[in-house]
């Protein structure tokens, strides 16, 4: 029996890992409220991964749900419920191999005087159903927050800083005060996006006060970076695999 049980998950094992290196088809739920979008869902999930997702992907719906019942209980106690309000929109920016990557752009009136806007990303290993460790796919590197369902893991390393800050200075080269802000290798926080679209993996800062966001613009690490910052090639090469297969929302941003 212990024998049989083994073979067995040996070979859910290599199933699920054969099919996490072939793309996924989503479908996008109908919205759950105005200017909420549901987060999209695999389409006919064949493994215990893409299963787990799925009902990752719905847990965020509630816990965005659970954010506006919040949202506009703040707003009715300070007396302006009318202008209060949550919103995001999703796209997917690369569906497979290896890994699963939506984007959310937020939107929040709550309790400040001004709106908030924000984008967050969540990257899903095919082979696991888990949010992906940044630490075991990039040396170096610190995760230092990640809400579940909610935040992505935000990372911090010298020698990805030092890289795009690299790209940065000549995004930026006028623009003395952006520099300022932003380099700062023991402060600097970031999240990472696979982007096959873009033909990489984009580095989004993340740790500026709301004042000065203007100056978070991101910068794409192509192969050759990655390969030199000891990124994994299981994420390098699912990354090109992706964009020579189009596998990711042609629209998105």
């Amino acid at each position: 029996m212990k024998q049989f049980v083994l073979a067995f998950s040996l070979a859910l094992g290599f199933a699920t890992a054969a099919l996490a290196q072939e793309t996924v088809s989503l479908v996008k739920p109908r919205d759950l409220r105005e200017e909420i979008e549901a987060m999209p869902q695999i389409v006919a999930p064949k493994t215990p991964a893409t299963m787990k997702i799925n009902r990752a992907l719905k847990a965020r719906d509630r816990e965005v749900l659970a954010r506006q019942r919040a949202c506009t209980k703040q707003a009715r106690e300070l007396g302006r419920p009318s202008a209060a309000g949550i919103g995001r929109w999703s796209w997917v920016k690369m569906r497979g191999p290896e890994f699963l990557t939506i984007e959310s752009g937020n939107s929040s009136l709550c309790a400040t005087p001004y709106e908030a806007r924000w984008l967050d990303s969540m990257t899903y290993d095919l082979r696991t159903g888990d949010v992906v460790d940044w630490t075991q796919l990039m040396p170096g590197l610190t995760v230092v927050s990640y809400e579940e369902y909610r935040a992505p893991p935000q990372v911090k390393g010298r020698a990805l800083h030092a890289r795009f800050m690299k790209a940065y200075r000549l995004l930026r080269d006028e623009d003395p005060e952006c520099i300022e802000a932003i380099d700062r290798p023991d402060e600097a926080e970031f999240v990472l996006v696979p982007d096959p679209k873009d033909g990489g993996l984009r580095v989004q800062p993340s740790f500026l006060p709301h004042v000065i966001q203007a100056c978070e613009d991101s910068v794409t690490l192509d192969a050759a970076d990655m390969r030199t910052l000891g990124v994994a090639p299981r994420l390098v090469d699912a990354i090109q695999a992706a964009r020579k297969a189009g596998a990711f929302d042609a629209e998105a941003p």
